[in-house]
C-alpha cells in the first residue's frame, strides 16, 4: 500500500492527491521519511563533510568526528524520525488556517495526508544521496533545484486537490506564507 501510493504520486499525482490516503500508509511514509533522513545526515556528516574540507578549511576533523558522534546517537535517530510528523502537521495547520481565512475552505486530514506524500521529491534525492555515498560517487547537489521545483509543484496539487480549488488559488495560498514572512521582514530591513 505505501510503495503503491508513492509509485501513483510519481506516476499519476492528479489521481494519488484525489483518492483517500489510508493512515497506516501516510504514517509508514512519515517513519520512512524520517529514517531516509537520518541515512541521509550519516551520509553528509560521513562523506559530504570529508570532501567539503577542500574548499572549506574550518572544518576541523574534531568537529566532524563531533558531528558524526552527534548523527549516530539515539536521540538524534529519535529526532530525525519525528521530524516527518513535527514538519507536516505544523505545515497542514498553517495551510489549513489560510485556507478557511482565504477561501473558506476546510478538510486538513486529506491536506496533511497530502503534503506528506508530496515530499516524495526529496525523499527521492536523499535516498539517491545516501546510496550514490556508499558507493563513493559524487552526487552533485545541484540536482537538488529539480527536485524542490517538483516537490513545489506536488505540494500546490496537494492543495488544490485537498480543498478542491483551482490551481490559481492554490498557488496563492502555498505561497502566502512566504509572502506574509516577507512582508513583515521588510520593515526590519529598511
Amino acid at each position: 500500500m505505501l510503495i503503491e501510493k508513492i509509485i501513483k504520486v510519481i506516476k499519476s499525482p492528479h489521481r494519488a492527491f484525489e483518492e483517500e490516503t489510508q493512515t497506516s500508509a501516510f504514517i509508514l511514509f512519515l517513519l520512512l521519511s524520517g529514517a531516509i533522513i537520518y541515512l541521509y545526515s550519516v551520509a553528509f556528516v560521513k562523506f559530504g563533510l570529508k570532501r567539503a574540507t577542500n574548499f572549506l578549511p574550518e572544518l576541523t576533523n574534531e568537529l566532524i568526528q563531533a558531528l558524526q558522534s552527534t548523527v549516530t546517537s539515539y536521540k538524534f535517530l529519535y529526532i530525525t524520525l519525528i521530524f516527518p510528523f513535527i514538519a507536516t502537521i505544523v505545515s497542514s495547520s498553517i495551510y489549513e488556517l489560510l485556507a478557511q481565512i482565504m477561501f473558506k475552505k476546510s478538510n486538513g486530514i486529506k491536506l496533511m495526508k497530502n503534503l506528506a506524500f508530496a515530499s516524495t521529491p526529496m525523499l527521492i534525492s536523499r535516498l539517491l544521496y545516501v546510496i550514490f555515498s556508499f558507493f563513493n560517487v559524487g552526487y552533485s547537489q545541484g540536482i537538488n533545484i529539480l527536485f524542490i521545483i517538483w516537490e513545489v509543484i506536488l505540494s500546490i496539487l496537494a492543495i488544490s486537490k485537498a480543498y478542491e480549488i483551482e490551481t490559481s488559488k492554490a498557488n496563492l495560498l502555498f505561497f502566502a506564507p512566504f509572502i506574509i514572512i516577507l512582508l513583515i521582514l521588510i520593515p526590519a530591513i529598511i
